[in-house]
Formats: C-alpha cells, structure tokens, sequence
C-alpha cells in the first residue's frame, strides 16, 4: 500500500490531496530511470499506475481544486500515458505468448515494435516538456495554487471522512449497477468497468487510514481480484488487435501454426476470464463497504 495508517488520518481534505500528490509525483521519479533503461517492465508499469493515480485524485478532489491547472494537467498526463501504454501493451503481449527462447518470424515482429516503442517512452520521459509538467505539477501542489480560493460544496463542511464515505460510496454503486448483468457487457463496457473498479481501488487506498484495517484490505483485495480478470480480459483485446495488425502486415503469418496458437490461445483466456468475472462481480456486489460497516 502507498498510503499508510498515519498518512492522512485526523486531517483535513486539503492535506490529503497534497499528500497524494506528491507521493505520486516521487513515485514517478524513481521509476523515471528504470523505465528509460528499457530493461525492466516495471518502470514503466509503475509510472503508468502513478499517472493514473494523479488522474484519479484529480477527479476525486475537484471540489477543492482550482480547475484551470487541474484540467490542462489532465490533458498532459493522459498523453503521456498513451506512449507508455503502449509499451506495456507489447510488454504483456510477448510475455503471454512469446516469452520462451522460441524463435519466430512474430516474435521478432513483436519486439521490433516493442523496441520503437521504448525508444518513444525513452524520448518521453527525457525531454524537457515531460520534466517540466513534473516540476511544475509539484510547484503547484507545494504553493497551495491548487486550492480553489472560494470553494463552494456541502461536503467541503464534513471531515476528511464524511468526504471519503461520500465519495467511495457513489464509486461503488456505479461497479454493483453495471456488475448485476455482467453477461450484457461487450468488450468496450468492460473496458470502462475497468477503469471504474481502477478509480475505486486507488481512491480507496488514499483514504485506507480511515478504515479498519482488516476490512479495508479484504475490500481490496476484492477490487484487485475484479481488476486483474478484468485486466487481463482487456489485455485479450488488445493482444487480439495487436496480432491482427501484424497479421495484415505479413499475409505469410496467417498460415502459420504459431499464428494460431496465438490466436486460439487468446480466445480461450478470454472466455475464462468472463465466467471467472461473473463470479467476482457477483460476490463484490453482495460484500460490505467498510465505511458502511
């Protein structure tokens, strides 16, 4: 967990924004090398998760946030994000399917592209736009430019938990609405269940400190089981996408028994994943909030 038990609790709203922030914003920083290495996957998986979690924040805390700044960060940060999505697209890509010594004509297609695609995530995180939007977002949150400076919302009258309760509350119900007919779901509503259950669990781990500690991780826990077969769901989307379009590149690809494989191979995991999901879903649907408890 990134925020532990004496991050945030027995604060205000405001401090709890800052505080997200900025451990994000270290986050990114360290991850910075590694991932510009190319060596290790994690680097850019990491900086990925803290993009995404600044994102999140953002929305979460927008009562409080002064949104001219917050909007144009948004903008910048899910740029960035798109190159580095990219790489890790391929990254699971080969590990899933390609990640023996076997050699193929698609492997070597595969990491021909997943190296063009370190290049630009290296290009990235090198050039002084990126450094800039990160010096200038920790400058914003340090001098308090972030604060709304006539801030007008009921709930801005509550503490930082009456805020969470709020908050985690209305998240959840989107997942239980859209988890009652799973089998509904095409791959596009899926996808934004995703990104839904992504939302709740980070914004659930700004706001850990405020809950019992058992309940609080079994909740996450749930979270992490819907996002992982939810995740890999996607990744079948995406790999299937990916596999195609070098198949249209290289027509001699489609007769190969590798070809497939893959595809077959994709396919099966996707439906697995599905029947896994509709019990996951089912099973968070009926489980306590802690902040209900």
């Amino acid at each position: 967990m990134k925020y532990n038990k004496s991050s945030i609790s027995n604060t205000t709203i405001e401090y709890a924004f800052r505080h997200i922030l900025l451990q994000e914003l270290k986050s990114i920083n360290q991850w910075r090398k590694v991932a510009i290495k190319a060596k290790d996957p994690e680097g850019v998986h990491q900086i990925r998760i803290s993009l995404r979690r600044i994102r999140t924040a953002l929305q979460v805390f927008k009562p409080i946030i002064n949104t001219k700044f917050s909007q144009t960060l948004t903008k910048k940060l899910k740029t960035c994000a798109t190159v580095l999505d990219d790489a890790r697209d391929l990254d699971v890509y080969i590990l899933m399917h390609f990640a023996d010594d076997t050699e193929s004509t698609i492997k070597s297609a595969v990491i021909s592209k997943r190296n063009k695609a370190y290049l630009r995530v290296k290009k990235l995180l090198k050039s002084k736009q990126f450094n800039k939007l990160i010096r200038s977002s920790k400058k914003w949150v340090k001098t308090g430019q972030w604060q709304k400076r006539v801030i007008r919302h009921k709930k801005l009258n509550n503490s930082l938990k009456s805020f969470a309760f709020d908050t985690l509350g209305a998240m959840t119900n989107v997942i239980i609405i859209k988890g009652l007919h799973p089998e509904q779901l095409d791959d596009v509503a899926l996808h934004k269940l995703r990104i839904d259950c992504k939302k709740l669990r980070y914004t659930t781990e700004f706001f850990i400190s405020l809950y019992d500690e058992t309940m609080i991780k079994a909740f996450i826990d749930k979270l992490k089981q819907l996002q992982d077969s939810l995740g890999d769901i996607h990744d079948c989307f995406i790999q299937k996408k990916l596999h195609l379009r070098l198949l249209q590149k290289n027509k001699k690809m489609h007769l190969t028994l590798v070809s497939q494989q893959v595809l077959l191979q994709i396919d099966r995991t996707a439906e697995s994943k599905k029947s896994q999901l509709c019990k996951e879903l089912a099973t968070f649907c009926h489980s306590e909030s802690p902040w209900q408890a």
